[in-house]
C-alpha cells in the first residue's frame, strides 16, 4: 500500500508534499460566476475582487452560510472542499491522506472535515495535532511550548516530550492573527509611500493587490536583514522606499507584546516557533526560540505515518507511543562541533564570540575581544548543550538558543552562519 500524503490545514498556507517538493496553497478562495478558485490564484485576485474573496473558510470551517453565497458555494465547508480537491490534484492524487490539525479546530469542525473528506476521492488515514507533529520533527525533549500564527488567531500548545510525546493543553488567542499584522503593515507602508512619493497604493484595488503580493517577500527579507529597499509600480513608473524591520516591529508593538506575554505565561524548557511566526520582523528579540521550517508539521506527520495507520482514522492523535521502540521520530540531531561561515569552519569546543568590528562581522575565541563594550553573541557549551547568549542587531536564530543543534542557523543581517558536525 502506498504511503499516505500529509496535508497540514494551516490557513496561511495549506501544505502537502509531492515527492521532494513542498506544495503550499494559501488559504484563500474566490467565488466567481464560473466557479470556485482557491490557493495562490485566489490570493492574486483577492484585493482586485474583494467582494468575491474569502479567507475564513478554515477558521470558520462548518456549514454556516457564507456572507454572500452563490450557486457554486453556500457554506464555508464548500470552499474548504474545493481547496482540498485542488491540493489533492496538485499533489498527484494520493489514495490516502493524513491531516495535521491546528489546535484551534474543535470537535465539531473535525466532524465537518471528515464529512468533507468523505466526498473526496481519497481516504482519510488519520488525524494528528499539527504542533505534536512539528515536535516530532524538532526532536526536542522536555517541556515544550509551540507557538503558531494563523490568519485570524494565534495558537500556543504546551507539550511534554520524554518517554512519550503528549499535547498537554492549547491556548487560542483570537486577538491576534497574521491578517491583522499584514493590515497594520500595509497601512504603514502606504503612509511611507504617501510621505515620500505622494502615492497611496491602497487607493486602488490594483495598487493594494501589488502591495499585498509583495508584502510576504519583504517580510521574509526583513527576517534576515535589518533594512531593505522595496518597490511598487506607480502611475508614472516604479517607486521605492527603504523599509526596516525595526519600524514594522514598532508598528506592531502591541501585538508583539501580547504574544510575548502569552509565551511567558506558557512556560516550557524550549520554544518552537512555527514558520508563520518565526518569520516576523524582529520577533526573535521578543520571543526567543527555535524557528521551524514550513514543512515541519508535514515532515513530522510523515515520520509518524506508520503509527497513525494503526489508530482509528477519525480520532485526533494528541499523544504518541510511550516506548522508545515504538515512538516515531524524525531523528535526533547531533551537537555541533563547528560554526560554518564563508566556507570556513570555526571550532566551538572552547566557545566562540561573534561581534562587529569597524562594521564587519568577526568571529574569535572568548577572551580575544578587542573591545568588551561592543555588543556580541557568545556560543558556549553548558551542561552538555550549546547555548547562545548576548545580542546583535538583526539577529535571527533558526533553532533553540538554549539547545542549538547541527543544522541550526544564525542569520545576522545578510550573513548566514550554520552549525555543523565535523567527524
Amino acid at each position: 500500500m502506498a504511503s499516505a500524503a500529509v496535508i497540514e490545514l494551516h490557513d496561511v498556507a495549506l501544505r502537502c508534499t509531492a515527492g521532494s517538493e513542498l506544495l503550499e496553497s494559501p488559504g484563500h478562495a474566490l467565488i466567481t460566476p464560473r466557479g470556485i478558485v482557491t490557493g495562490a490564484e485566489a490570493r492574486a485576485r483577492a484585493w482586485l475582487e474583494p467582494q468575491y474573496s474569502v479567507d475564513r473558510h478554515w477558521q470558520q470551517l462548518g456549514t454556516g452560510p457564507l456572507p454572500a453565497s452563490s450557486r457554486h458555494a453556500r457554506h464555508f465547508a464548500d470552499l474548504a472542499y474545493a481547496q482540498l480537491l485542488d491540493l489533492y490534484r496538485a499533489a498527484g492524487q494520493p489514495e490516502r491522506v493524513i491531516f495535521a490539525i491546528p489546535g484551534h479546530l474543535g470537535r465539531e469542525q473535525l466532524a465537518v472535515l471528515l464529512g468533507i473528506a468523505n466526498a473526496t476521492p481519497f481516504a482519510v488515514a488519520g488525524l494528528i495535532d499539527a504542533a505534536l507533529a512539528a515536535t516530532v520533527y524538532s526532536a526536542l525533549r522536555g517541556e515544550i511550548l509551540h507557538l503558531d500564527l494563523l490568519r485570524h488567531c494565534a495558537v500556543l500548545t504546551r507539550l511534554h516530550a520524554g518517554s512519550e510525546i503528549e499535547r498537554i493543553d492549547v491556548r487560542v488567542l483570537p486577538e491576534i492573527g497574521l491578517n491583522q499584522l499584514h493590515d497594520l503593515w500595509a497601512q504603514h507602508i502606504a503612509e511611507r509611500f504617501i510621505a515620500r512619493h505622494r502615492y497611496d497604493p491602497l487607493h486602488t484595488g490594483a495598487g493594494e493587490q501589488a502591495l499585498r503580493d509583495a508584502l510576504p517577500g519583504w517580510l521574509a527579507e526583513l527576517a534576515a536583514r535589518p533594512e531593505i529597499d522595496v518597490q511598487l509600480p506607480g502611475p508614472r513608473g516604479p517607486l521605492s522606499i527603504a523599509l526596516t524591520a525595526a519600524e514594522l516591529a514598532e508598528r506592531a508593538a502591541a501585538h508583539y507584546a501580547l504574544l510575548e506575554r502569552a509565551a511567558a505565561a506558557g512556560g516550557g524548557d524550549s520554544r518552537l516557533l512555527a514558520a508563520a511566526l518565526a518569520r516576523l520582523p524582529d520577533i526573535g528579540a521578543r520571543i526567543p526560540g527555535r524557528g521551524l521550517p514550513p514543512e515541519a508539521a508535514v515532515a513530522g506527520g510523515q515520520a509518524c505515518a506508520e503509527y497513525i495507520a494503526t489508530r482509528p482514522a477519525n480520532v485526533l492523535i494528541t499523544r504518541l507511543p510511550a516506548t522508545e521502540k515504538d515512538r516515531p521520530t524524525a531523528g535526533p540531531r547531533a551537537l555541533p562541533t563547528h560554526l560554518l561561515w564563508r566556507h570556513r569552519a570555526h571550532d566551538l569546543r572552547a566557545g566562540l564570540v561573534i561581534d562587529r568590528q569597524a562594521g564587519l562581522l568577526t568571529l574569535h575565541p572568548p577572551g580575544c575581544e578587542p573591545d568588551t563594550d561592543v555588543p556580541a553573541l557568545r556560543l558556549a557549551f553548558t551542561s552538555g548543550r550549546l547555548v547562545l547568549r548576548g545580542a546583535l542587531p538583526g539577529i535571527r536564530v533558526d533553532g533553540d538558543s538554549a539547545d542549538l543543534r547541527t543544522g541550526d542557523r544564525l542569520h545576522i543581517g545578510a550573513e548566514v552562519l550554520e552549525l555543523i558536525e565535523v567527524l
